[in-house]
């Protein structure tokens, strides 16, 4: 399955929103969030974007980690530990 997240799918593929989430949470967390959001609706999108921004905001107020706007972007496309990014914490918010 692994192979739906691989670049040259990703690049080919024309709709954006199908690979949402798909560099950013591990493998089992992104199912897992397009199954809910199949189930609850576009709602559940922002729930997850803000349920990351939650998981990295320490991170993002550290001024010294973060001192502007490209590295507050790369923080959020590369969250760190997929341990923080389980599905418990980004489902169950």
């Amino acid at each position: 399955m692994s192979w739906i997240c691989s670049p040259d799918v990703a690049e080919a593929h024309a709709h954006p929103p199908s690979r949402l989430f798909c560099r950013i949470l591990p493998w089992g967390t992104t199912l897992r969030v397009w199954d809910v959001f199949f189930f609850e609706g576009p709602p559940f999108i922002l729930r997850t974007a803000l349920a990351i921004v939650r998981i990295v905001r320490d991170s993002l107020m550290d001024a010294r980690a973060v001192p502007g706007h490209g590295e507050a972007l790369q923080l959020l496309l590369h969250p760190g530990p997929h341990s923080q990014l389980s599905v418990q914490h980004v489902i169950e918010w």
